[in-house]
């Protein structure tokens, strides 16, 4: 490619950018602004036309085309988005037959995952004691542990320095007393159910 043809296409291209940039100003500024009048004499009034605003079509010329779609998907496709196919990738709900029954209630639940029927009951649980603590403690800061006893039950002999939460109501068969103790500590003797130590 030649220099003069280059330079005809650059001259060109000039061309349009300052005849573009000219249509913008008079666009945004055009003319017939305030102009001095003289005191005591009857001018027209302005003319207030907006025949220099740009029309649709102009707008829609000189704007990007964002892209979208041009056609509607069908049915058959947003099925298959949606459940899959049976031939390739199956999505519809499959009958679980690796269930497991659990040991404290008989509920069935997946293996590997908690029963959720137990969990439910800690769950409870924990929000009580929680509400507990917080009746008893107040706004005053957590700065020591906390035992919780429920009926019948006499505090521990490490119960020194720390405070002691009462439960009106006996202690649940499935929560152990090992539970409320530190992995750190000793376990204790009294217990039925040993909690492993020397973890930390």
């Amino acid at each position: 490619m030649s220099a003069s043809i280059m330079l005809c296409r650059i001259s060109g291209a000039l061309a349009k950018f300052e005849n573009s940039v000219g249509l913008l100003v008079s666009r945004l500024f055009p003319p017939g602004g305030p102009d001095f009048a003289l005191a005591g004499l009857e001018l027209p009034a302005n003319n207030t036309s907006t025949s220099w605003l740009p029309s649709a079509k102009e707008i829609l010329e000189d704007c990007f085309l964002r892209a979208v779609p041009r056609n509607r998907r069908s049915l058959e496709k947003r099925h298959k988005r949606r459940f899959g196919h049976l031939d390739h990738v199956w999505k519809m709900l499959w009958l679980k037959k690796n269930l497991q029954s659990c040991m404290q209630c008989g509920n069935f639940h997946e293996p590997g995952i908690l029963c959720p029927h137990c969990y439910h009951k800690v769950i409870e649980e924990t929000k009580q004691i929680s509400e507990n603590i917080q009746k008893v403690l107040k706004l005053d800061p957590v700065d020591k542990d906390v035992i919780v006893l429920y009926e019948n039950e006499e505090a521990p002999e490490f119960h020194e320095g720390k405070r002691i939460v009462e439960m009106q109501k006996p202690r649940p068969p499935w929560f152990s007393k090992n539970l409320m103790e530190s992995s750190t500590q000793e376990p204790n003797d009294t217990a039925k159910e040993l909690k492993p130590k020397d973890l930390a």
